[in-house]
């Protein structure tokens, strides 16, 4: 099922497709203007951080415009095509039973990867956790 946010007015519907990869904004048609603060608002409540060239590219490709009372996408994320293989660069059976410590002897057989790299192998539940410890990190700061 999808996820709807709506602004308190309900002139504003945002989509999060059961895909995971889109986001549809609805702009309800009342006789006035809209907020673009109300549209930032909802976008940030619902913890979308990128993904905004894509759907213009998207909507461009497929010829659609935004108009009163007719989704169209705000956010969305490319699908990855073919199939994907984590490697792993580290003894499985180590990182299973690790502790959570290491002892000096070990540090030189740790090696790091870039946040990119992390990122890549990222999986939706992943990306939940991360946005949900991202929202969770902004409300403790305020």
């Amino acid at each position: 099922m999808n996820k709807i946010l709506t602004n308190l007015a309900g002139t504003l519907r945002l989509e999060l497709r059961d895909d995971r990869l889109s986001a549809w904004l609805t702009i309800r048609s009342h006789g006035r203007l809209i907020d673009e603060q109300y549209i930032l608002d909802l976008i940030e409540e619902a913890g979308i951080k990128t993904g905004f060239e894509e759907a213009d590219r998207y909507m461009r490709k497929h010829g659609l415009e935004k108009d009163f009372d007719i989704p169209f996408p705000i956010a969305m994320c490319d699908r990855v095509k073919g199939e994907s293989k984590l490697n792993y660069f580290f003894d499985l059976n180590i990182a299973k039973n690790f502790t959570g410590r290491v002892r000096p002897e070990e540090l030189a057989r740790l090696t790091s990867v870039s946040y990119t790299h992390l990122r890549a192998h990222e999986t939706v539940l992943d990306l939940v956790c991360r946005l949900l410890l991202e929202k969770k990190k902004l409300s403790t700061h305020k």
